[in-house]
């Protein structure tokens, strides 16, 4: 790639290995986000103290990753290829913690949502609900389904406005220190 300014997601200076390395890894990351969402074993009415706790443990986790993403982004040789690898992580967090809960709350309380939700349903859920296209062919019932609901919204919107921006902006100041020598 060259030196010039071709626009935000241009990592001036990595080359295709760099780029073939950054989407292996975000790929992988996906995938094993995913896969522990579909295997973690919270199956039974039973654990809904478990499912309480992984939901906030999610959470905490999504915060402590997204501020170690911002460190990485700032010590990264490209930060901001390193800055789109990081957007997919977090985003695919959050996607897998709201699915989460929202498949805890259906299993806890049957009839939560329109229809009993499986893990795919969750996740296809929170994925339309986050992409503001929202079928209406799952719907919360009760108000606490409503209100998480409500939550997921604003949080996906600060996620992609606010959180996305900043990772973003991390990298593309320290790309330009870097390229201005000022480091």
């Amino acid at each position: 790639m060259n030196d010039s300014n071709d626009g935000p997601l241009v990592p001036t200076g990595a080359g295709p290995s760099q780029v073939a390395m950054t989407m292996l890894r975000t790929a992988s990351a996906v995938a094993l986000l995913l896969g522990v969402y579909f295997l973690l074993p919270l199956d039974g009415r039973g654990s809904v103290a478990l499912r309480g706790l992984v939901a906030v443990a999610g959470l905490a986790l999504f915060g402590a990753i997204f501020v170690r993403q911002m460190r990485q982004i700032r010590d990264a040789q490209y930060p901001v290829l390193r800055a789109v690898e990081a957007i997919a992580l977090v985003a695919t967090l959050f996607v897998v913690v709201i699915s989460l809960v929202h498949w805890g709350l259906d299993q806890a309380t049957p009839g939560s949502y329109s229809e009993a939700l499986s893990r795919l349903d969750s996740l296809y859920f929170t994925v339309t609900t986050l992409g503001t296209v929202g079928f209406g062919d799952i719907t919360p019932t009760t108000e606490a389904t409503r209100a998480v609901t409500t939550v997921q919204i604003v949080m996906g919107v600060a996620l992609l406005g606010a959180g996305i921006r900043m990772l973003l902006g991390v990298a593309q100041r320290v790309a330009e220190e870097r390229k201005t020598g000022r480091e």
